[in-house]
């Protein structure tokens, strides 16, 4: 005697396809959250380069602002701005402006001047964040008496 089983024609999904599908989902999400992630890291790193060239500006118009003897090497823990003031933002006390002077050969810009009697200044600013560099500049700068 055969044992005929009647199917249900009600619809749905089998185990096996609700699987497959929470599968992709997943994929799908983990995919999206990878790309926010480096998304933010771009973000943060526009951030520090922009924070970086406008501290670099800052300290460059303060080397022109004070007097030709008084430039000096020097590390800057809390940010200087232009007028030699301190510069109060967010996340500041990561930030460091570090200043180093050498004087050139009025002759030789590219010598640097052992006996430190020239006119010419070599200022080289270097601005770190959370102690790695982000970003470095140089200039010089001239004493009256050379214009």
């Amino acid at each position: 005697m055969k044992r005929v089983t009647k199917r249900s024609n009600r619809g749905g999904f089998t185990l096996t396809e609700a699987t497959a599908a929470i599968i992709f989902v997943g994929l799908g999400m983990a995919g999206m959250l990878a790309s926010l992630s480096s998304g933010t890291r771009a973000t943060q790193g526009s951030y520090e380069l922009g924070r970086a060239g406008y501290l670099v500006r800052e300290i460059r118009e303060y080397t022109f602002a004070i007097p030709f003897d008084d430039l000096v090497s020097q590390t800057y823990t809390q940010c200087i701005d232009g007028q030699g003031d301190a510069m109060n933002f967010d996340g500041d006390s990561e930030w460091q402006q570090k200043v180093t002077i050498s004087r050139r050969k009025d002759s030789d810009l590219g010598s640097i001047d052992e006996s430190g009697t020239s006119n010419v200044k070599y200022v080289q600013a270097n601005i770190l964040y959370k102690g790695q560099s982000i970003m470095e500049a140089g200039w010089l700068v001239t004493s009256e008496a050379a214009q």
